[in-house]
C-alpha cells in the first residue's frame, strides 16, 4: 500500500475509493464500503476503503474534525444530511472489524506507528456516540465511581454523563473537580 500518511484518505486505496464516492455515488457507495468487510478479515484495500467512509459518515454527522479531500467536501454538501445516522452503526461495526482483523492493521503494527490505530479508534468512538444518541456505549466502573463533574480532553469538555469511549482508554485527559 502507498501511504503518505496516517489519515483516512492518506493512502492510495482510499484515494481511488473517493473518486466512486465523488463521481455520484454519494451514500450508496459509502454503505458499500461499510458492508464489504462484514464477512473474513478485510484484505487491504476493503479496510482503507472503510476508514475512509467512516470519515465521511463521521463529517456528514458533525462528529469529527476530518481532512478531507476538496472534492469529497464538495460532494457531501450535496447530500442530505439525513443519510448519515442509519450508517453509523454500520460504520462502527466495520471499524471495530478493521482494527481487531484486518490486513490494514498488520501493516501498521509492523510498521510500529501507533498514530494510525489511535485516529481511527478516536473515529470509532465519536461514531459510536453519535450512534448511541451522544451517550458512551460502554464507560468503565472505575470512571463511573470518580467523584468529578466533567473531563476535559484534547480542548474539548464533557460532562461525566456523556463520557465518549474512548476517554476510558486515553491518557492525558484533565480532571475538572466538581
Amino acid at each position: 500500500m502507498g501511504a503518505w500518511g496516517s489519515g483516512p484518505f492518506e493512502n492510495d486505496d482510499a484515494a481511488d475509493w473517493r473518486y466512486l464516492l465523488v463521481d455520484g455515488g454519494g451514500p450508496e457507495v459509502v454503505a458499500d464500503a461499510l458492508r464489504n468487510v462484514v464477512g473474513g478479515s478485510p484484505d487491504l484495500p476493503d479496510a482503507a476503503n472503510v476508514v475512509a467512509a467512516a470519515a465521511v459518515v463521521a463529517t456528514g454527522l458533525g462528529v469529527a474534525e476530518v481532512d478531507l479531500p476538496d472534492d469529497v467536501k464538495a460532494c457531501l454538501a450535496t447530500v442530505d444530511e439525513s443519510a448519515w445516522p442509519s450508517l453509523a452503526s454500520e460504520a462502527v461495526r466495520a471499524l471495530d472489524r478493521v482494527l481487531t482483523e484486518s490486513e490494514l492493521r498488520e501493516l501498521w503494527g509492523e510498521a510500529e506507528d501507533d498514530s494510525w490505530a489511535a485516529e481511527t479508534r478516536t473515529l470509532r468512538d465519536r461514531i459510536a456516540l453519535a450512534a448511541n444518541g451522544g451517550r458512551p456505549d460502554r464507560v468503565s466502573p472505575a470512571l463511573r465511581r470518580l467523584n468529578v463533574s466533567s473531563v476535559r480532553l484534547r480542548g474539548i469538555t464533557y460532562s461525566c454523563n456523556c463520557l465518549p469511549t474512548w476517554l476510558t482508554r486515553t491518557s492525558g485527559a484533565t480532571w475538572l473537580e466538581p
